[in-house]
This record gives C-alpha cells, sequence and structure tokens, in this order.
C-alpha cells in the first residue's frame, strides 16, 4: 500500500484518466485530501484498498472530477510501440469485424494512431461498459478523456474514426434495405 499522499495522488488521477476522466483545474486540493484520506485510512489499518473499493469514492460523481462522454480507447502513448503493435495485432485476431482491414489510411502511417482506431474499434465492437477492464490491451491502451487524446497527433481523428465508420455502414445497410424493400412484393 502506498503510503505518501503525493505519489496516491498521482496513483489516483491515473485511475481517474483510465475511466475517460480528468482533475478540473480547481479539483487538485480536493485530490490530495482524497489522497490524504486514503493513506490515513490505511495507515490506522481500518482499509484494505482495492481498485472497486477506490473507485467507488466516485459514485456519486466528485466534482473535482470531469467525466467525458467523448472518451475513447485508444493507444497509451507511454507504452514502447511493441508493446502497441503486440496488442494491435492480438484485438485483429480475436476481432469479430475485420477491423485490421478498415483501418483508414490517415491512422495507418504509425503504430499509435493505428492503435487508436483498433483499440477503440473493438472495444465499441464488443460492447464493453467498465474501460479499467475492458480498454487495457496487456497495458497498451488507456481509455482517455478527449481532453487528454486531443494533445496527441492524429488520435482524435483516428479514434474518431470508428463512429464515421459505423455511421457509414449503418447508412449503407438501411439503403440496401430499403432498395431491397423497394423491389419486394407485398
Amino acid at each position: 500500500m502506498q503510503r505518501d499522499v503525493a505519489q496516491m495522488a498521482i496513483f489516483v488521477e491515473r485511475v481517474v484518466n483510465h475511466m475517460g476522466a480528468t482533475i478540473v483545474p480547481q479539483g487538485y486540493v480536493p485530490l490530495r485530501n482524497f489522497a490524504k484520506s486514503i493513506v490515513d485510512d490505511a495507515a490506522e489499518g481500518g482499509l484494505s484498498l482495492g481498485l472497486r473499493h477506490l473507485i467507488s469514492h466516485f459514485h456519486p460523481r466528485p466534482e473535482w472530477i470531469e467525466f467525458d462522454s467523448t472518451a475513447a480507447c485508444v493507444a497509451d502513448r507511454s507504452a514502447p510501440p511493441h508493446v502497441i503493435e503486440n496488442a494491435v495485432q492480438r484485438a485483429c485476431t480475436f476481432a469479430k469485424a475485420p477491423i485490421c482491414e478498415r483501418i483508414p489510411l490517415e491512422c495507418a502511417s504509425n503504430s499509435y494512431t493505428r492503435a487508436d482506431f483498433v483499440f477503440n474499434s473493438f472495444y465499441h465492437e464488443l460492447g464493453f461498459d467498465n474501460p479499467l477492464v475492458s480498454c487495457d490491451f496487456s497495458g497498451a491502451a488507456i481509455f482517455a478523456s478527449s481532453r487528454l487524446y486531443d494533445q496527441w497527433t492524429g488520435s482524435a481523428q483516428c479514434a474518431a474514426a470508428v463512429s464515421t465508420i459505423n455511421a457509414t455502414n449503418a447508412s449503407r445497410e438501411t439503403s440496401m434495405s430499403n432498395s431491397s424493400l423497394r423491389g419486394a412484393r407485398l
């Protein structure tokens, strides 16, 4: 158990970031107070802190955390490229749809943007609801807020390409459906 308040605050912020959220600018004092309470509880022996327990403190959502409805499962820029590439290969192997065959040209230029598209596609394809568990890819991914991934060149475009492709496919399926209905005799 981490007994240093500053280190615990860093850890809590990383957990918050992996949930697709960020600490609001005025939220660092409450974050530090929260981290201190965790450390104090652990020092008294009254708390067996697990990730589930930590996250339970985020319901209802504290005012010092801002959750992002446009958060996406993208490549963690702190992971080495070979880790990213291995995770992309595994995702491509296990995906139900041919995700890797649909990578847009603008996303195929480097490991990270390719992974942004593949990870977010895989995450949405399977309809996961817990980003801490489902958006990990062996440590290669993070469920990041747009505030974070907008800082990375190409990430926003490639993460968003998932919804664009899904919308295009849905539109194409609707058009095909409508045209086959027009030719059907009822």
